[in-house]
């Protein structure tokens, strides 16, 4: 009997997940990613956020959660309320950030003028460089660096070995560190419309 018909969840791949059936856990994540996207993209002005707390919510749900659920048909409202759960606390963190003025932090720490701008100026480079990645090398980084998963958990979450894992965070990592050293050239801040 096959496991996943049309994006339906069955019965039979409920048990597989709960059973830390990796092949179930990903078919899972794959119906459920969808779904839990578009709440988070709606409730969270940021797509990139979005995706974190979506990839949060997912990896919460098949680590802690699934063993809670005891019907497949409960799946799709149980991961909806994490992820609105989630992208509540993300939207309250970003009032409190939004709140809190950056340049009191900056005076906060014992940075110089020059580290304080280069700070500052980081951010949103990064946060652009992240954006040029793709969505699975996405993923496997916000998996590693923000959930503290290992190589091989998060080799059995989306399907590879941890050494494919390793490759990809290595290669992830000097692209990202390449993306960010690249100095903005004039033609960039015409583009872009930025002066920074």
């Amino acid at each position: 009997m096959a496991i996943i018909l049309k994006n339906i969840i069955t019965e039979e791949l409920l048990n597989k997940a709960r059973q830390n059936d990796a092949a179930a856990s990903r078919q899972l994540w794959n119906i459920c990613w969808p779904i839990v996207f578009n709440v988070c993209t709606r409730m969270l002005d940021n797509e990139f956020i979005a995706t974190e707390v979506s990839v949060e919510a997912l990896t919460q749900f098949i680590i802690k959660y699934i063993h809670s659920i005891e019907h497949a048909e409960a799946v799709r409202t149980y991961v909806q309320l994490i992820a609105v759960r989630l992208a509540i606390k993300e939207r309250r963190r970003q009032q409190r950030r939004s709140l809190m003025d950056m340049d009191e932090l900056a005076a906060a720490t014992t940075l110089n003028l020059e580290e304080r701008a280069n700070y500052k100026l980081l951010i949103p480079r990064l946060e652009s460089c992240l954006a040029k990645l793709s969505p699975k090398t996405q993923k496997i980084l916000k998996l590693r660096f923000f959930r503290g998963m290992t190589n091989p958990d998060i080799g059995n979450l989306v399907g590879a070995s941890k050494q494919y894992i390793g490759r990809v965070l290595s290669k992830s990592i000097s692209t990202l560190r390449k993306c960010i050293e690249r100095p903005r050239t004039p033609q960039h801040f015409r583009q872009s419309g930025s002066l920074l």
